[in-house]
Parts: structure tokens; sequence; C-alpha cells
């Protein structure tokens, strides 16, 4: 909480009053998205949308709701540069068709692959380390992977920045 009231110039208190929660409404669109991302940019590219995963639909679009919020954050902390969501959901058959990890966040919907316009990967993970994830995988890749594996009792349970801080 108080990352994000430093981020858009609020009394950073770590409580949610009104300006905080003028903030966050301000941020939300009212289907549940956020500012600057949409539900469909994070359905899973087989067209099964938010079926097919290791939790139910409605978990995974709670899930990448709470991600989209993480994004905003890493867009902020990145100069408001526009985020580009190259994987988020996947289904079961859809990550296995891609050579995804049989445990992978993607498939509850908690990961997202990201991209940053004029920004090094490496960047963007700096960044990812103050927004709340747990899992940031290597930089050396043309996206950066983000995850919230430690928030959810079947996430893999243990902090993974593969690079360390960076």
């Amino acid at each position: 909480m108080r990352r994000f009231q430093a981020a858009y110039g609020l009394s950073a208190d770590g409580v949610a009053g009104p300006q905080t929660f003028g903030k966050l409404n301000a941020l939300e669109s009212s289907d549940g998205s956020t500012a600057h991302f949409d539900f469909s940019e994070f359905q899973s590219k087989d067209g099964s949308g938010f079926s097919g995963g290791k939790v139910g639909a409605t978990t995974v679009k709670e899930n990448v709701r709470r991600n989209m919020y993480k994004l905003e954050a890493l867009r902020k902390k990145c100069g408001d540069r526009a985020v580009t969501i190259n994987s988020g959901f996947r289904s079961v058959s859809h990550n296995s068709s891609v050579g995804g990890a049989s445990n992978s966040m993607h498939l509850y919907g908690i990961a997202a692959d990201v991209a940053i316009s004029g920004l090094s990967t490496k960047s963007i993970y700096q960044n990812a380390e103050t927004c709340g994830y747990s899992g940031l995988e290597t930089y050396t890749v043309s996206w950066q992977h983000v995850d919230s594996r430690v928030e959810h009792a079947y996430g893999s349970q243990s902090w993974w920045w593969e690079d360390g801080v960076a």
C-alpha cells in the first residue's frame, strides 16, 4: 500500500483512506479491469478464455485482476510506458503446446510475460522487484516474466527471482 501511495504522490502512510481509494477507483474500469489493461489481453491464446487451467475460470479472472494492479504499478515505475502482454493466463493445453512448465504460474492466472518498448528486460526486472512480485524470470530474454507465486496456496510457495536483486 505504501509503495502504491508513494508512486501516485499520496501520503505514504499505508492506510487506504479517501485519497488512496479515489486513485484505486480511478484505475478501475466498470468491468473490473484497470485503466491500462483489459481482460482480453490475458486470455489463453488457444481460445479457451480463462477456462482449462489448474483453477476455475472465476479464480483465474480474479487473479488476473490483481495482476493488472501490479502491472499498473510497474507501468507507473517505468515512466508510464505502455506494457505489452505477450502471455497471460494459459490453459493446460496451450501451456503444453508452447513448452511451458507443468507447474507454470500462467496456469493459475498469476503470471504474465511482458515487454515495454524502449526498456531493456533488465530495467523491467529491476522495476518489477518493487511491485509485489515473488517470481521474476531472468532478464536475458526478450520478455520479462512476472508472477505472484507466494500469495496463493496453489502457487509454488517459494520466492524465485532468477537473477536475484538486479
